[in-house]
């Protein structure tokens, strides 16, 4: 089935790392019960970028995975799961670093796979209609539609649903999708349930406010501005205190107060200011909280204007987040390293390693060159890839509004898709040479 319907793999990467112990555990109340209950329930759940909704999603999709899959003796309610075989999960997650997973026909041949092992009765379903060429998207949905008659009552969980290109949600593409599911979820034999988070895009909340039967503004939840609270707790007076142990109580107090009120219900933003803040002296923090970025943009110039200023130095960290943004699927620290070794200006292209190349490892020399705004991650063969700390750095760095802004030193960093498949190219002359 892999081979013939060519699905991405569903999961995404890292976040099981950035959940945080008891968050999300209010989102589990009678609303979703009542959604997950509901025959035809759809639940949207949007906020800004940052909020926390793919670590909810994470949340959400392990909550369902255990009722599902994993039934723990001991429990009386699972046991009586158990016994239910027609219960489904299926889930998807778009992904702005991979560009296997940013269309519809990914969305649809991912379910379509996943449903298919969820039974014999659907297994034996797929293997009818398998023909030696892959399903196109139109017929994907068919068989969508009767895998869904098969499998009784099923949850199909979508993620980032925004980091689906604008261009490929339009009426041939999500929209349609969704239609679809609309339509099925009104046919006799289909007891189908989908939940989707996103950022409140135009097109998105048009669509999604017309067809959810229940939806959550993730930013506005007082139980999520608690999950910050605790999060903020837990760094300055917890367990991961550490790197503030030489501050008095009443200068936690201060920067727990000021980054409760700055966060606009933003978690990204909350991390990257404590990462800030942790490498400031008892003396500085009342100067440091005077002078926070208001939102993520702001967060970003900043770090940007830390960077080192030496136009080699910058030139590799621009050529880095082109490659990193642009690449048809994940870079490996190898790659990245390859970059850093890569002289653009030369002609022919020179590769020739760094001092710190030859001395230390590339995760090392690529964290040290563009600090704060990358991440080294497991990838689900076990190998590390780069991807950008959040889809918002990649929006940031290839904003007009950063294009605007010739005084700033951030300015040095921004690129489009022209420059970054300029540089991609290049990059695969320097890795055959």
């Amino acid at each position: 089935f892999r081979s013939w319907l060519r699905p991405p793999n569903e999961q995404p990467l890292n976040y099981d790392s950035k959940r945080q112990a008891d968050s999300c555990k209010w989102f589990f109340d009678e609303a979703f019960e009542e959604w997950k209950t509901q025959k035809d329930g759809l639940y949207w759940v949007y906020g800004h970028a940052g909020a926390g909704k793919s670590v909810l999603w994470y949340d959400i999709q392990a909550i369902l995975s255990e009722q599902l899959l994993i039934f723990p003796n001991s429990s009386s309610v699972i046991d009586k799961l158990k016994e239910d075989s027609t219960l489904s999960l299926a889930y998807f997650y778009f992904d702005y670093s991979d560009t296997t997973k940013q269309d519809c026909r990914a969305l649809a041949s991912s379910l379509v796979f996943q449903l298919a092992t969820c039974s014999e009765k659907c297994q034996a379903y797929l293997q009818r209609k398998q023909s030696p060429r892959s399903p196109t998207y139109d017929e994907l949905l068919v068989l969508l539609s009767g895998l869904l008659c098969l499998s009784g009552r099923t949850i199909i969980v979508i993620d980032a649903l925004d980091e689906c290109p604008e261009r490929a949600r339009g009426r041939t593409g999500l929209s349609r999708f969704f239609d679809h599911l609309r339509g099925l979820q009104g046919e006799d034999g289909v007891i189908l349930r989908v939940f989707v988070t996103s950022r409140p895009e135009l097109d998105i909340q048009n669509y999604m406010l017309s067809f959810s039967t229940h939806n959550i503004n993730i930013n506005l939840a007082r139980e999520h501005e608690e999950d910050i609270r605790n999060y903020l707790s837990t760094q300055l007076f917890g367990s991961n205190s550490e790197p503030f142990s030489n501050w008095d109580v009443n200068i936690k107090w201060g920067v727990y107060n000021a980054l409760l009120r700055g966060s606009n219900g933003m978690f990204l933003w909350v991390v990257l200011q404590l990462q800030d803040l942790q490498d400031c002296s008892p003396t500085d923090v009342d100067h440091a909280l005077d002078e926070l970025p208001s939102d993520l943009d702001a967060t970003y110039e900043r770090i940007l204007k830390s960077f080192p200023s030496k136009p080699t130095m910058i030139t590799r960290a621009r050529s880095v987040f082109e490659c990193v943004g642009y690449a048809v699927r994940p870079l490996s620290a190898l790659e990245i390293a390859t970059v850093l070794s890569i002289d653009f200006n030369s002609l022919p292209l020179r590769v020739a390693l760094t001092s710190d190349m030859q001395t230390e490892d590339p995760e090392t020399v690529i964290l040290r060159t563009c600090p704060r705004l990358l991440n080294i991650v497991l990838d689900h063969k076990g190998g590390k890839v780069v991807q950008f700390i959040h889809h918002s750095v990649k929006e940031y760095l290839t904003s007009a509004t950063l294009r605007r802004a010739k005084s700033s030193p951030a300015y040095a960093y921004s690129f489009d898709e022209f420059s970054a498949n300029l540089t991609l190219a290049k990059m695969d002359t320097g890795m055959r040479m």
